[in-house]
């Protein structure tokens, strides 16, 4: 990618190694990667969510401790093996954020 381009989308996402799942609307979904903007989730139908789609219940836990945040779906990949639907965060303060950075850190190492 060229320096400037303003894109850093890529440098600071992670891919899992080890499987976990994340809850949207009560639902668990295996989590295929996770950036502070947002997360992918592997899906079993292109219309399991649509573009544009509010979500206002993603709970993420870590060490016992829950947040429930909101996201709106960005994109739906399929490739060779799934369909990963991407959704991006609706931060509503820092301190979400900050709980979205220490869940990236604690799953991803």
């Amino acid at each position: 990618m060229p320096s400037g381009s303003g894109n850093n989308r890529q440098s600071d996402r992670s891919y899992l190694i080890e499987s976990k799942d994340i809850a949207i609307n009560g639902k668990a979904f295996r989590l295929s990667d996770i950036a502070l903007e947002g997360f992918g989730v592997v899906v079993e139908s292109e219309h399991t969510f649509f573009m544009g789609q509010r979500l206002n219940k993603i709970e993420l836990m870590i060490n016992n401790q829950s947040k429930t945040l909101k996201g709106m779906v960005s994109h739906i990949t399929k490739n060779q093996r799934h369909i990963i639907c991407g959704i991006r965060f609706d931060f509503a303060d820092h301190n979400e954020m900050e709980f979205v950075a220490k869940f990236k850190n604690k799953i991803t190492g």
